[in-house]
């Protein structure tokens, strides 16, 4: 008769030791030493005894991975509402093209009354939302095609979607007092280009949005003067983050969900308001790490997840040595998170949700790369290695390979508690059976 187990006291034992820490823009390049390469350029000496003496693999973080249209690259919305969720959930991109196609949109009472409005009364509409090579240029191409409409204004989202309440940036975006383009500036950057003067402005009643990104169209949609409209948790949790990926720890790791959970704590540590992140790379990364130290040491959180900005928003700006200096400060904080951890009995669970500082300028064209990768993303395991370790990806498998949403579950598996979704621990049985093939690998070099 098979003993029984009493799984809730087991959860409570095990869920006070779980610590997830978020490394934002920290991918796995495809090739070892690559050109560029910020993350193995800086100072990597933490994170390499991390990496040789605790179980580790590497996770897909786009495509449909992630629930996104196939090869495309993820980002930090996509990553923490994947690794929240604990599967796969569709995006918004991904949806809005099948109401397209099946001409659902078509009959959107926003969008038809909006139509309507502009066809009865203003004879103007302006669409008002993000467009890019990566995700949605269908916009620019209907407009050539169909030779109706113009572009009118052109910036930055670094100004126009913003959602850290940076007011000086909204300003400047609503403001379009620069006419004339502003040079050695990437796309994120580029301050207001007003093409068509007064006559290009907004006019009262005209604007509709249409970006797929409700994060970031939040804000300056509130300052127009629009009302944008906004699990049961039984853990004691806690989420730290600087105001760059606060709302991605706790907005979109909750599935979407503004409202703070009973029993979570929420941390926000302010940001150094340089005007761009290549003036200090660091961030406040240190404070962020100090938090998470205070807060893991007092034991009284059951979950505690935190997230470093630093190669996201360096690897961002272009410059490969303010993204070296973002990844060397990374693993320096790791000094203070990673002893912390031990200290207290915390399994401390380290990813990221997608590529950027590993490639820093474009292969081919020489020129700076400020966008995020299709590659892989670490996942390491800080435990016991006899209990604590990763199943490997098996090639002409029929299951699935890691992948971010499958983050979750594996968090729920470590802490023996009822869980549906893919776990990528590896049991006693599945070793068994790894070994007998050879697979077993256990460490990444």
């Amino acid at each position: 008769m098979e003993e029984h187990r009493d799984h809730d006291a087991e959860a409570r034992r095990w869920m006070r030791g779980t610590q997830e820490r978020r490394t934002d823009g920290w991918g796995v390049a495809p090739e070892p030493n690559m050109k560029r390469d910020a993350i193995v350029t800086g100072d990597m000496t933490n994170m390499d005894t991390i990496l040789e003496e605790h179980s580790v693999r590497t996770l897909h973080a786009h495509g449909i991975a992630m629930g996104l249209g196939d090869g495309l690259m993820g980002d930090s919305e996509v990553g923490h509402l994947e690794i929240g969720a604990g599967r796969v959930v569709w995006q918004d991109i991904v949806r809005i093209d099948v109401s397209i196609n099946k001409r659902q949109c078509h009959k959107n009472e926003v969008i038809v009354g909006s139509c309507k409005h502009a066809k009865e009364g203003n004879p103007r509409l302006h669409l008002l939302g993000l467009v890019s090579d990566g995700y949605v240029k269908g916009l620019l191409a209907f407009t050539g095609k169909e030779k109706y409409g113009q572009i009118v204004t052109v910036m930055g989202h670094y100004y126009a979607m913003n959602r850290d309440r940076r007011c000086e940036r909204i300003k400047i975006a609503l403001d379009g007092l620069v006419k004339d383009y502003e040079k050695d500036k990437t796309d994120e950057f580029l301050k207001c280009i007003i093409v068509n003067g007064d006559e290009g402005c907004i006019k009262d009643g005209e604007t509709l949005f249409f970006n797929y990104r409700s994060d970031r169209m939040r804000q300056i949609a509130t300052v127009l003067g629009f009302r944008v409209k906004s699990m049961k948790v039984d853990v004691v949790t806690a989420y730290i983050a600087e105001p760059e990926k606060y709302a991605h720890v706790t907005f979109f790791f909750n599935g979407g969900v503004v409202k703070q959970h009973l029993n979570e704590e929420r941390h926000k540590i302010l940001s150094l308001r340089d005007a761009t992140y290549d003036k200090d790379p660091k961030m406040s990364i240190q404070a962020v790490a100090n938090k998470v130290m205070e807060v893991i040491r007092k034991s009284d959180k059951e979950f505690v997840m935190h997230n470093f900005a630093p190669p996201d928003m360096a690897g961002h700006t272009g410059v490969p040595e303010a993204a070296v200096e973002a990844t060397s400060a990374t693993n320096k904080a790791a000094v203070t998170v990673y002893p912390a951890c031990e200290e207290a009995g915390y399994i401390l669970l380290i990813t990221a949700d997608h590529g950027n500082a590993e490639q820093m300028i474009d292969l081919e064209t020489g020129a700076p790369h400020t966008a995020h990768m299709t590659n892989p993303v670490p996942f390491i395991m800080k435990g016991d290695q006899k209990e604590f370790y990763f199943t490997t990806d098996k090639k002409d498998s029929e299951e699935k390979n890691g992948a971010l949403c499958d983050v979750t579950p594996t968090v729920l598996d470590i802490v023996v508690a009822e869980m549906t979704g893919h776990s990528l621990l590896m049991h006693d049985e599945e070793k068994k059976e790894e070994d007998l093939l050879g697979l077993h690998a256990g460490r990444m070099a």
